[in-house]
């Protein structure tokens, strides 16, 4: 129960491919002070990720590790939870147009945005043509989506 003392109101979930963009374009070896930064706001309970996302991470070790280590145990949720909603936009957007089999968490962050009310945070690009990118779909469903940059700069977050 003390762990949820300081736990805030989540506003974002956050994708894999925004956690590995973390590695690939920020190393913590020369933006530490970013990776502090993030941790603290997930430590602050801002941010959730499904249980899909950790285990595409998995291979990202210390990436797994540390979010596994920060994020409250509140604010990792379940896939299953949501699997209604993610159902619908399964069939709504992705069956038929060639993408199901390919799909991981996608659908499944989109259903728990919709349902919890949050932002996507994404690296995933859109564009007019792809109508199953995550940028698309949560834009149909009214869903907002940002990119891990405009994530940092929503959160104010500066290396000084």
């Amino acid at each position: 129960m003390q762990e949820n003392l300081f736990s805030t109101k989540a506003i974002y979930i956050i994708d894999s491919s925004a956690i590995i963009l973390l590695r690939q374009f920020y190393p913590k070896d020369i933006f530490d002070p970013l990776h502090n930064k993030i941790c603290d706001i997930l430590r602050l309970g801002k941010v959730v990720i499904l249980d899909l996302v950790f285990d595409e991470i998995k291979k990202e070790t210390d990436l797994y590790k540390l979010f596994k280590s920060v994020v409250p145990k509140d604010k990792r949720l379940n896939y299953g939870d949501y699997v209604d909603t993610t159902q619908d936009i399964l069939l709504k957007y992705y069956d038929g147009h060639g993408g199901t089999h390919n799909l991981r968490a996608d659908p499944h962050i989109i259903g728990c945005a919709k349902i919890e009310n949050l932002t996507v945070v994404t690296e995933e690009l859109s564009s007019g043509l792809n109508t199953t990118s995550m940028p698309y779909v949560c834009n149909s469903e009214g869903i907002p989506c940002i990119s891990f940059v405009d994530f940092l700069r929503k959160e104010k977050v500066k290396l000084d």
